[in-house]
């Protein structure tokens, strides 16, 4: 992981930035290419790492970092399979399914992680 000039813009951010306890920052964000980034800086911003999960990511719907500085994110992916997933430690864990995209009627359902407050209320439609 090598630091980057990369700009993180508010369009980027959004919602999703994070700070952990020593101050520094995480964003979490899907690009151009539907691959999951999660990009730290450790000096206001001037600079960030990230690491890139390459995968079909339509977009993130709620992301969190508990006392332990661990991430969590859940996600849709573009065959409507919700996902969640957390960072630590410079990588990401494995996938849990939340969702398993098979169904053809609405779908709302609710996913909390045990570890933090990160909640998610997200509701799919597809046929």
């Amino acid at each position: 992981m090598a630091a980057t000039n990369k700009t993180i813009t508010a369009s980027t951010v959004e919602d999703k930035l994070l700070i952990a306890s020593d101050g520094s920052f995480y964003t979490v964000y899907e690009n151009s290419d539907d691959d999951l980034v999660v990009a730290h800086s450790d000096d206001g911003g001037d600079s960030w790492t990230e690491v890139v999960l390459t995968g079909s990511f339509a977009n993130i719907h709620s992301a969190a970092i508990d006392s332990q500085d661990i991430i969590h994110v859940i996600y849709k992916r573009t065959n409507y399979i919700v996902g969640y997933r957390q960072f630590s430690g410079g990588s990401w864990g494995s996938e849990e399914e939340v969702f398993d995209g098979t169904s053809d009627t609405d779908v709302v359902e609710q996913f909390r992680c045990s570890s933090c407050c990160l909640e998610s209320k997200y509701a799919s439609r597809h046929s």
